[in-house]
């Protein structure tokens, strides 16, 4: 049953990710299409654990949780979010025994579970927004800013 439930996200992340309409204001904030795709699916799946959703193992998921005041620093120090190199930005991205310049017990893919979290305080913050809204949304510096994401203080 478990190998069914990762077949069904990869599934619906490609339908849902070929759907997506990228932000227009700089290449690299496509990045932010992946942000929200980890969102949709959430919505999609409500079944389904966060450890799921983002193929992360339970100390996985809780380093991003425990860590994500730094991850957050680190993303704004190396300008990430900013940064128009598909090469770098996919560090953060894909599937990786770590994150390229974390500590080395952090997963790969936390640029996924940071934008994730950006998705949630924006649609926290604006509530009524509709899903189809958020997918078509192309300002992606206007939603980081309206999103007034803080990470979690542990």
């Amino acid at each position: 049953i478990m190998m069914r439930k990762k077949y069904e996200i990869q599934l619906r992340c490609g339908v849902a990710l070929s759907s997506f309409i990228l932000f227009e204001n700089r290449s690299c904030w496509g990045l932010f299409a992946t942000f929200r795709l980890f969102y949709l699916i959430e919505k999609l799946m409500p079944f389904a654990s966060d450890t799921i959703i983002h193929e992360f193992s339970k100390t996985q998921y809780k380093w991003c949780t425990d860590n994500e005041k730094e991850m957050w620093a680190f993303f704004l120090d190396a300008k990430l979010f900013y940064e128009t190199s598909a090469a770098k930005v996919n560090k953060y991205v894909n599937p990786a025994p770590n994150s390229a310049g974390m500590p080395v017990d952090s997963p790969g893919r936390t640029a996924c579970y940071l934008g994730w979290k950006i998705v949630h305080a924006y649609m926290t913050k604006f509530p009524k927004t509709t899903i189809d809204q958020l997918i078509k949304m192309n300002d992606a510096q206007k939603f980081l800013e309206d999103s007034k994401y803080k990470p979690s203080r542990k």
